[in-house]
């Protein structure tokens, strides 16, 4: 995370993320990202093997989670 905070998605508990945290997911591991905030945040992301979040079978949702 480069700027602000969200929820990193798992098939368990949701996991707080702050400016300077770094997660690793293992490949086939389900995950996703929630801004829980107002505030706008700044991620940087690294795929391996593929060229876009299509070829990962990524879904991209808009919609905030429950508060």
């Amino acid at each position: 995370m480069l700027e602000g905070e969200g929820l990193h998605l798992t098939s368990r508990e949701p996991i707080r993320l702050r400016k300077g945290d770094l997660v690793f997911i293992p490949k086939e591991e389900w995950h996703g990202f929630a801004n829980d905030s107002n505030d706008p945040t700044l991620a940087v992301t690294v795929m391996g093997g593929v060229a876009h979040y299509g070829d990962a079978s990524y879904e991209v949702h808009t919609t905030q989670p429950p508060q």
